[in-house]
């Protein structure tokens, strides 16, 4: 890591309380929902909420896995041989409130991959994005509903995420390499 630390573990989950408590408020008692993490950066932060969201709602909350690769527009372009992972859903999505939980957003793009491939599993009440950090940066319309952090992008550098509930945690920029 070549870059500034922004928030260490500690504060990535006080984020995720915060988003937890937030999503209790804007949803109904009666609402059915499903928490789904992106693999690979959004799983460990979506597990962490699930077990915020049960602590308080008092309630088992059911949870999937989404494999966006073949979804994303530009798979072809950096990947020869994309890694693909599976997706498991263990439930219908059908009528339930999806909340997609990812790591970051940049351009928008793995958000919208991800409710492309909700669409094509089932019809749901409503998807809801849920991201540690958003940045400023945007090529597609798709923003986050509930959002631990907003970082204005820097020239030069790139925002990461790095978390695993049961080691480090750290958001971080690292300069970005051109070549030449």
């Amino acid at each position: 890591m070549d870059g500034k630390i922004l928030f260490n573990k500690q504060d990535i989950e006080r984020m995720i309380t915060r988003i937890a408590y937030q999503l209790v408020e804007d949803l109904k008692s009666d609402d059915a929902i499903i928490l789904i993490g992106v693999k690979t950066g959004g799983l460990a932060p979506a597990l962490k909420l699930k077990k915020e969201l049960e602590s308080i709602m008092k309630q088992e909350i059911s949870f999937g896995e989404l494999d966006i690769s073949l979804y994303k527009d530009d798979f072809t372009e950096h990947m020869f041989r994309p890694v693909i992972h599976s997706t498991q859903i263990p439930c219908s999505i059908k009528g339930k409130i999806v909340i997609v939980v990812d790591d970051i957003v940049y351009s928008g793009r793995t958000g919208f991959s991800a409710v492309e491939a909700i669409m094509d599993i089932g019809r749901p009440k409503a998807i809801k994005l849920v991201s540690l950090i958003e940045t400023g940066v945007r090529e597609i319309p798709v923003r986050p509903d509930y959002r631990g952090k907003f970082i204005d992008s820097l020239d030069g550098y790139r925002i990461k995420v790095d978390y695993c509930e049961t080691g480090e945690g750290k958001v971080f920029y690292t300069k970005v390499k051109t070549n030449g």
